[in-house]
């Protein structure tokens, strides 16, 4: 009994160690020492206090009688973490504030967390109360953890080569323009016009991240975009894989690992920078919305849904909602995806629990989820479908071509019509630099 309460107690205080760091880590922070550091040092010490603090210490509220281990509440604190930053940035982005602004915004809406954070720590300490912890690692589940450790670590060369692309370069003037002190989401800011960003930009979260990362390291946005900030979301692919696999198999930390190593492999597999590399995609778009969202926010979600399905715990139903209007705040496509997934599954679960009362409640719980996580995509779509069109949507010509429609396959016996190219299309090779630097050339094609 006395080993039992021994090793209870160590559990908390590694609980609490770890916030405890994160904690440290926001303060360096915001005292301005990732601007004297190298540039990864610089970059890893900025990621871990602008999602991981808040989030890990926002999900240690929320989740605490679950039973999560320190891997798990690391994967759990990414989502929440875009949670607390979406307070700030969605004011920001929406009121067009300025850098300054959304910075003090986040300052206090994550130093509020870390308040509520010390505040319940200090009134429930030697009150008895009890946290639900996971057993002991095992030893072979200590050496595959080593193991992905090293893998981890000899893929990170490879994740901080310079590498970017079209959308991080667009990501970037966002960026620039922000760390200016220009308004927020005012005017795109590619070509110069006074036209609005899009609607998705009004709500999408890793623009926020974008500044504010940028802003408190000093690391300039191309840089940051293209060497300084792939290796951080590939390592929360690993814990946002190694929670699910857990989640799947009844607290099984090996399946969780074995999860996890998978993973790892997709990596490992070809870690060279070619045009046929299968894996050249996970090494270049890590931190791109379009995959960080999917591989490091959906696998969280679907772990603690099942966990709720399972044992009907509320507090995995509420870390659950927060996970998917991440989401939704990010990548509304993603958030439809996460839609299907959690449909799905609550449909396989009633279709073999017909008779049961319980798998009645626990799937209309499910659809809460799903209505958390369609709210911010069904708002977008709302806008959109408000303003005016900047073309049409099925064009007779574009710039001269002529356009028309045909139809493609969708499904069998089913065909559905698209927009079709009439002619030969022109030949970039073969125009001359004086057809695009002219008042009516197509401003893509100058880009």
């Amino acid at each position: 009994m006395q080993r039992t309460t021994n090793f209870l107690i160590a559990r908390d205080w590694a609980r609490i160690s770890i916030g405890a760091g994160l904690i440290a880590v926001w303060l360096l922070v915001l005292a301005g020492v990732p601007t004297v550091l190298p540039m990864q040092a610089a970059s890893w010490l900025v990621f871990l206090a602008l999602l991981i603090a808040p989030g890990y210490l926002l999900g240690d509220l929320i989740t605490r009688r679950l039973g999560l281990d320190s891997l798990e509440r690391l994967a759990l604190a990414l989502p929440l973490g875009v949670v607390v930053l979406a307070v700030p940035g969605l004011v920001s982005l929406l009121q067009h504030g300025n850098i300054q602004e959304l910075a003090s915004g986040w300052i206090i809406t994550s130093g509020l967390v870390i308040l509520v954070w010390l505040v319940h720590g200090v009134l429930t300490m030697g009150g008895g109360q009890q946290h639900t912890v996971g057993p002991r690692w095992a030893p072979d589940e200590i050496l595959m953890l080593i193991v992905l450790i090293a893998g981890f670590v000899a893929i990170l060369p490879t994740l901080n080569l310079t590498k970017i692309d079209g959308d991080a370069y667009a990501v970037a003037s966002f960026s620039a323009d922000a760390l200016a002190g220009l308004p927020l989401n005012a005017t795109e800011p590619i070509f110069g016009t006074d036209l609005g960003p899009g609607v998705r930009m009004l709500f999408n979260q890793t623009l926020p991240l974008a500044y504010l990362w940028s802003y408190f390291s000093g690391i300039d946005p191309i840089t940051l975009a293209s060497t300084a900030s792939r290796a951080m979301p590939a390592l929360w692919v690993l814990l946002a894989a190694y929670t699910l696999g857990r989640a799947a198999v009844k607290d099984s930390r090996r399946f969780g690992l074995f999860t996890a190593a998978v993973t790892l492999l997709i990596y490992v597999a070809a870690p060279f920078l070619r045009g046929d590399n299968v894996s050249l995609f996970f090494f270049e778009r890590t931190n791109a919305d379009k995959f960080l969202v999917p591989v490091t926010m959906l696998p969280v979600a679907f772990a603690l849904a099942i966990r709720y399905v399972r044992d009907g715990q509320w507090p995995a139903w509420v870390a659950a909602a927060l996970v998917v209007l991440a989401v939704s705040a990010i990548h509304p496509l993603v958030a439809a995806m996460l839609t299907v997934g959690l449909v799905g599954f609550a449909g396989f679960h009633l279709a073999l629990n017909l008779r049961q009362r319980t798998a009645w409640r626990r799937v209309v719980a499910l659809g809460g989820l799903v209505i958390a996580a369609m709210a911010l995509p069904l708002l977008q779509l709302v806008i959109a479908r408000g303003d005016a069109p900047l073309a049409d949507s099925y064009p007779t010509s574009f710039e001269g071509w002529s356009v028309g429609k045909r139809l493609v396959p969708a499904l069998p016996l089913l065909e559905l019509s698209t927009l079709d190219y009439y002619g030969p299309l022109p030949s970039l090779a073969e125009m001359n630099a004086s057809q695009a630097d002219s008042s009516e050339a197509n401003p893509f094609l100058i880009w």
